[in-house]
């Protein structure tokens, strides 16, 4: 064979002539096809998996809480879609509501507690991203208290509602007077408040002493903020316990 023959050999395998290239494009053109769909499906649905966010919030008045959902672009956290809202089954201590079914309420031996007037406008805050990691947000507290269960797996602030109802029509609103001011983090103390051993009356004072304490806080910091309008009305949230002399002091002249 001669040099010429190999060297044209050679370059007919590396170059194939244009009927052979037809016919191998014919060969591997469906797989191609298909493993380029496939892969770009993939990357697509990807996509659409990381856009999804999802996350729970509890009502600053009734307690009531709520899953939402929605669709953001992972890149830029440009919002694609709007709020969606559906009932929250994730915890035992709400159930959900018989007139609402996008809303889930709290057990009823402590609905029954909370009392039907406010101080603020209604919101909704936050308790967690079930899409991220890490802590949740400040309403957490909440949920994880009420949450608690004792030796026997009861839901514990459900049956010390049941069998302290006295203590609970009281407790209940003092809870909901600190949610409505956003002073989650007062509530652990509140609760220890619930479990003391002593009188009806002792207890009710305590109660009274701590609201007012966690309001009064809030109205210091609300005075050097310059924010008058709430101060004021968390002053008379205050004053609604009893009498107090600086959350008097906060109202100015009368």
């Amino acid at each position: 064979m001669s040099i010429t023959t190999t060297a044209a050999s050679q370059q007919s395998r590396i170059h194939p002539p244009p009927a052979s290239w037809r016919r191998w494009w014919r060969s591997v053109r469906l797989p191609a096809l298909l493993c380029g769909f496939i892969g770009f499906l993939l990357v697509g649905l990807t996509y659409i998996g990381f856009t999804q966010v999802n996350g729970y919030e509890l009502n600053s008045h009734s307690l009531e809480v709520r899953r939402f959902s929605f669709r953001r672009d992972p890149f830029t956290n440009y919002q694609l879609t709007g709020l969606a809202y559906e009932s929250a089954s994730r915890w035992r201590t709400w159930t959900v509501g018989a007139t609402n079914i996008k809303t889930t309420v709290l057990d009823s031996s402590i609905q029954i507690h909370l009392r039907p007037t406010h101080w603020l406008p209604e919101r909704w805050d936050l308790i967690e991203f079930d899409s991220e990691q890490g802590p949740g947000d400040r309403a957490t507290i909440l949920v994880e208290l009420l949450e608690a269960s004792n030796l026997n797996y009861e839901l514990f602030w459900s049956k010390w509602s049941a069998d302290n109802t006295a203590r609970a029509s009281e407790f209940w609103p003092a809870v909901q007077t600190l949610v409505e001011f956003d002073l989650y983090t007062r509530l652990p103390a509140l609760f220890e408040l619930a479990v003391l051993d002593n009188s009806l009356a002792e207890f009710k004072a305590d109660l009274a002493t701590s609201v007012q304490n966690s309001l009064l806080d809030l109205c210091v910091q609300l005075k050097e903020s310059g924010d008058d309008q709430l101060l004021t009305l968390a002053a008379k949230a205050g004053l609604s316990y009893g009498e107090n002399s600086e959350l008097q002091s906060m109202l100015g002249p009368q």
